[in-house]
C-alpha cells in the first residue's frame, strides 16, 4: 500500500478519487493525460511544436474543464498547502516533505499531468507564446515543486526577456531542489549567463569550469 501511495499507480487510487472528488470524470478516471503526452512527445521530438499544441491543449482543457486535482486555480504559491501531486520518484516526495514541511494531505495523482504541463509550456515557449508559458509552468510547478524542469524553462523566459533578476533568483530555486547531475550542471551555466551579463568573466569561467567536475560529459558544461 506504501509503494501504491510513493508511486501515484494502482486502483487504490482510483477509489481515494472517487471519495475525494465525489464523482467521476467522463471517461472514467483517466483524461487520456499519457496518451497525449506520448502523442506530443513524439511530434515534439520531430519538431512540429504546432501539432504538438493541438495535442495537449484538449487535454489540458479537459483537466482543468473538470477541475480535477484542482488544476484550474493552482499556482506555484501553494506548493507547501498540500493537495494533488505527481513526483518522478520516492525521493522527489522526500524532498518536498524536507523542504515545505506541507500542512495538508499529499495526494498522488495518478497520470502524468506534470509532465503534460511542462511539454506545453515547453511548446508555448518555442512558439514565442512567453505569457500563457509562464502560467502553464507555474502551474507545473505547483504539481512538483521540487522537480527542476519547469523551473529552468521559466528561467529562459527569463533570460530572453532581460530579466535577469528573475533569472537569477529561478537560478537560485533551482539550486535548491537540484539533485542531479544534470540539473547541476544547469544550474551552475545559468549562474555562469547571469555572471557574464555582470561582466564578472572570471566568476563565470570559474562557474563553468566547475560544472565540468559535475558532470564533464554533459552538452550543457560545454
Amino acid at each position: 500500500m506504501a509503494d501504491d501511495r510513493i508511486s501515484g499507480v494502482g486502483v487504490e487510487i482510483g477509489k481515494v478519487e472517487e471519495m475525494l472528488l465525489g464523482s467521476v470524470p467522463a471517461g472514467g478516471y483517466s483524461l487520456g493525460v499519457d496518451a497525449a503526452l506520448e502523442k506530443a512527445k513524439a511530434l515534439k521530438g520531430r519538431r512540429k511544436y504546432r501539432q504538438a499544441l493541438n495535442v495537449v491543449k484538449p487535454a489540458i482543457d479537459r483537466l482543468e474543464a473538470n477541475n480535477l486535482y484542482s488544476l484550474a486555480s493552482r499556482g506555484d504559491g501553494d506548493a507547501g498547502s498540500g493537495g494533488w501531486f505527481r513526483f518522478r520518484n520516492p525521493f522527489e516526495e522526500a524532498l518536498y516533505r524536507h523542504t515545505h514541511a506541507p500542512k495538508g494531505e499529499i495526494r498522488h495523482i495518478p497520470e502524468d499531468v506534470f509532465g503534460l504541463y511542462v511539454v506545453y509550456g515547453w511548446l508555448l515557449f518555442e512558439t514565442r507564446r512567453f505569457g500563457e508559458a509562464e502560467k502553464v509552468l507555474e502551474t507545473a510547478m505547483s504539481i512538483n515543486p521540487v522537480n527542476c524542469e519547469p523551473v529552468f524553462e521559466r528561467a529562459e523566459i527569463a533570460k530572453m526577456r532581460g530579466d535577469w533578476d528573475t533569472f537569477l533568483s529561478l537560478t537560485g530555486l533551482a539550486f535548491g531542489i537540484a539533485y542531479t547531475g544534470r540539473d547541476l550542471v544547469r544550474c551552475y551555466r545559468n549562474r555562469g549567463f547571469y555572471e557574464i551579463e555582470r561582466e564578472n568573466h572570471a566568476l563565470a569561467t570559474a562557474l563553468f569550469q566547475h560544472s565540468l567536475t559535475i558532470d564533464s560529459d554533459s552538452v550543457m558544461a560545454r
